[in-house]
């Protein structure tokens, strides 16, 4: 990793990432996790599965808190955001309806009125082929969350997701099913935080690659051992009290500090390339379920299936940056 300056915001002393190029040793991360995605849609349950689910989501808005620049106002954060992800999000809510409905009514002769209604009002409604539309809106609003309380103390922001991880033991299922799983945001923020307080931690760390690889396998032997539950953060579950937070939170961890240290000495080539398959990752989100849909696959996974969930929305992304339609589809 680079070195970082420092900066004073409200009093406070933060370590943060210099101005830079597009850095693809986290692009690298975004890269990893979106196969997680898309292979743990596939392959619903089982060991591997469950080793998956403790970090491929939390990843996410871990590396939002990573690179997160303080100072910027709400409104700011409100507009960047919308742009990278709410407008690529309603987007494809448009055009995968339109393929959906036509596909149900060649295959049944009937419109799937309940299915476009569920995913219109998104969280823990929207299913296959909308199965990972929840995360965008709730990244959304767990970002301008946590801008909102930026300009308060820090203990002040870790309050309110302590207290949102504790309501989601009780009550996860129902935060899961409000509109857009807007009540999500309250325990994501969790993450984002603990992505903020991670880059002093990596400067500090030596040996970035053997102590990450053993954040990794630690924490994905826990998960798949069975002594640390999995989490399924679209349906409001936490896993284990506090364990599967601490434990996400280390397997990140350790996928920067390992992905740090591999990208200091990959070549430009590779650089380049893990940059540009990055940027159209969001694509590849939004988009894989509809071809399990059309391909029907079932629970126990097909590795066919998973190819082509992979490769076809990647294709179709680099396309769509190619054309007048990237700011719409892209973000």
């Amino acid at each position: 990793m680079p070195d970082f300056n420092a900066v004073t915001v409200r009093g406070r002393h933060l370590a943060v990432p210099p101005s830079r190029a597009r850095a693809a040793d986290l692009d690298a991360i975004r890269l990893l996790g979106i196969v997680a995605v898309v292979v743990g849609h596939v392959w619903t349950y089982g060991p591997f599965t469950d080793a998956l689910f403790a970090w491929h989501v939390p990843v996410f808005f871990i590396l939002t808190g990573y690179l997160w620049k303080p100072g910027r106002t709400l409104r700011d954060e409100i507009t960047r955001r919308s742009k990278t992800l709410l407008v690529p999000y309603v987007a494809w809510l448009v055009v995968l309806s339109i393929a959906f409905t036509s596909v149900e009514y060649l295959r049944s002769g009937s419109l799937p009125i309940e299915a476009l209604r569920n995913a219109v009002y998104g969280g823990a409604f929207a299913v296959r082929p909308y199965s990972a539309f929840w995360f965008v809106p709730v990244l959304f609003f767990t970002a301008v969350l946590c801008r909102l309380l930026e300009r308060f103390p820090a203990r002040v922001a870790w309050t309110t997701a302590a207290v949102g991880l504790a309501v989601s033991i009780l009550a996860g299922s129902m935060m899961a099913k409000m509109p857009l799983g807007i009540a999500l945001a309250v325990p994501c923020l969790v993450f984002v935080l603990v992505g903020r307080a991670l880059p002093e931690l990596v400067r500090r760390i030596r040996y970035k690659a053997a102590v990450g690889l053993g954040l990794v396998l630690a924490g994905v032997a826990l998960t798949a051992g069975g002594a640390v539950q999995p989490l399924n953060m679209k349906d409001g579950d936490f896993g284990t009290a506090v364990l599967s937070v601490v434990n996400a939170s280390a397997i990140s961890l350790g996928l920067i500090l390992v992905l740090s240290a591999l990208y200091r000495v990959v070549s430009p080539a590779v650089n380049r390339l893990t940059i540009q398959l990055a940027s159209t990752g969001l694509v590849v989100v939004l988009t894989h379920a509809f071809l399990l849909y059309l391909l029907n696959t079932p629970a126990s996974g097909a590795i066919l299936d998973a190819v082509v969930a992979l490769v076809v929305p990647f294709v179709l992304a680099l396309l769509v940056t190619r054309s007048p339609l990237r700011r719409w589809l892209v973000g």
